[in-house]
């Protein structure tokens, strides 16, 4: 039988730098591409109820039970509009390293039903990591009892890891190719499918988009630095449009390493700062030593040693 709820180790977890993590990944996919992302999360949508006429995204925090009860916040609310007039609410929980619990989705549908009476809701579980999903997920709930069936609960189960990559590397859906490291595919293919990932994102999206989703790409890939280096030379062979792209990602990792170096420089000084400090240097000669404002020295001096 299958445990309801349960942590994973996050062992092979893609390290988070900087802001990235991987809940306010899949939120910023989701709210830049909102309707290719319900097109990837319901392809059969569109041939049921006629093509999506509106996306929102609803309050995240849900209605309490009690004041001094703790806030339930849904990872994602998404509200859709269809051309036949059709409302549906989905519920999309996205799970990479947390626990899941059926129990508190049930609940959670069952909040919504009562706040969108006339929604559709269509509960929808997205698992991005096979590693931390070894153990299969309880998909449904019966409760029974004097001969009666009471309540039954279901939700959409979607293992990216079940898709293979090939499927989809023809879509004109830019959120297959933005997920493509976390689909199915042979070994030794990663390289070839990260190419064509690039190569097809860059011919969907603007340039700044492009630019945000490869570092979607490249943390989940998990690549060192050594192999996107040889992505972005074989990248250059490409006729259509190769050299250009593989320019903008030389671009974009020199970018990043000047980033690192300023990142790396900042922090040197702040802990230079902090030790200054400590031994009773008066604050604008701490400023004229390691070029930090005044106003940022007084918020350090500030805080508890």
């Amino acid at each position: 039988m299958c445990d309801e709820e349960w942590d994973i180790p996050d062992e092979n977890k893609p390290e988070a730098t900087g802001s990235f993590t991987h809940d306010s990944g899949f939120k910023d996919l989701v709210v830049d591409f909102p309707e290719d992302s319900v097109r990837m999360l319901l392809p059969d949508l569109e041939s049921t109820y006629g093509k999506i006429q509106q996306v929102e995204f609803p309050r995240q925090e849900m209605r309490k039970q009690w004041l001094e009860d703790s806030g339930r916040e849904l990872d994602i609310p998404i509200k859709i509009v269809c051309e036949s007039g059709k409302v549906l609410l989905v519920l999309l929980e996205h799970k990479s390293d947390k626990s899941f619990s059926i129990y508190k989705l049930a609940h959670y549908t069952l909040d919504l039903m009562e706040q969108f009476p006339g929604f559709e809701i269509v509960p929808t579980v997205l698992f991005a990591d096979d590693r931390r999903w070894r153990k299969d997920v309880t998909r449904s709930l019966t409760l029974t009892g004097l001969s009666e069936t009471w309540l039954t609960f279901r939700f959409l189960k979607i293992k990216l890891k079940d898709i293979e990559a090939a499927t989809v590397a023809e879509s004109n859906n830019p959120v297959w190719h933005i997920l493509s490291p976390l689909l199915k595919m042979a070994k030794g293919e990663q390289r070839q499918v990260l190419i064509h990932s690039y190569i097809k994102l860059k011919q969907l999206v603007s340039k700044t988009l492009f630019l945000k989703y490869v570092t979607f790409i490249d943390k989940y890939s998990k690549i060192e630095k050594k192999e996107r280096l040889r992505i972005i030379t074989a990248i250059k062979t490409e006729r259509e449009g190769g050299p250009m792209l593989s320019q903008l990602l030389v671009e974009r990792e020199n970018e990043g390493e000047i980033k690192g170096k300023a990142e790396g420089k900042a922090e040197m000084q702040t802990e230079i700062a902090q030790n200054m400090i400590a031994q009773g240097f008066d604050l604008p000669t701490i400023a004229k030593v390691t070029e930090i404002s005044l106003e940022k020295l007084e918020r350090l001096n500030a805080k508890p040693a």
